[in-house]
């Protein structure tokens, strides 16, 4: 039983081990989505629970055409718990810092010769909203409409917050590159 079809076929039908089997096998992709959203830890154990509740109450009602899609369906419940999960514990997410300049350059972060988890550091290091918008344009996919209407904002908010966490971004991580040199 370890195809992706015979795991869910399995849970349908009540074994709680292939519950467990399935956890196991996208726990970490899983973890990763909320990472993103959430600097503190135990923000992202929370969002992860509530992201299994979510999947295991809804696996029933769903019908997944390969593994692909049934990843993406865990990472959009994940992205959507985390951020439900801000939107609970604090009040404004989109909140600006006060320290920025308007007039930030608009450019690409590099990440070349920057390990991952280096990457994912800085990102998770960013305020709130500029990680919450740069996680749903940049990984997500989704466009400033999409992103302003999920979020309650505008689009010319989300596109603010965007530019925004790229410019700190790309200086976080040109900062780490100096210092490594």
């Amino acid at each position: 039983m370890s195809s992706l079809g015979d795991i869910l076929n399995a849970i349908r039908q009540g074994d709680g081990r292939s519950k467990r089997l399935l956890y196991e096998q996208t726990v970490r992709y899983a973890a990763s989505v909320c990472s993103r959203y959430l600097s503190d830890d135990e923000d992202v154990k929370d969002a992860l629970q509530e992201t299994y509740v979510t999947i295991f109450s809804k696996l029933d009602k769903s019908d997944f055409k390969n593994k692909d899609a049934f990843m993406t369906w865990i990472g959009r419940i994940a992205m959507t718990r985390s951020i439900d999960l801000l939107r609970r514990r604090r009040k404004d997410i989109m909140a600006f810092p006060g320290d920025l300049p308007d007039n930030l350059p608009d450019e690409e972060p590099d990440v070349s010769g920057i390990p991952q988890s280096t990457v994912l550091a800085a990102i998770r290091a960013l305020p709130e909203g500029y990680r919450t918008v740069l996680n749903m344009y940049v990984f997500e996919q989704m466009s400033h409409k999409e992103i302003a209407k999920a979020l309650g904002i505008t689009e010319g908010t989300s596109a603010s917050q965007y530019h925004r966490a790229k410019a700190v971004l790309a200086e976080a991580l040109k900062n780490k590159k100096d210092e490594e040199q």
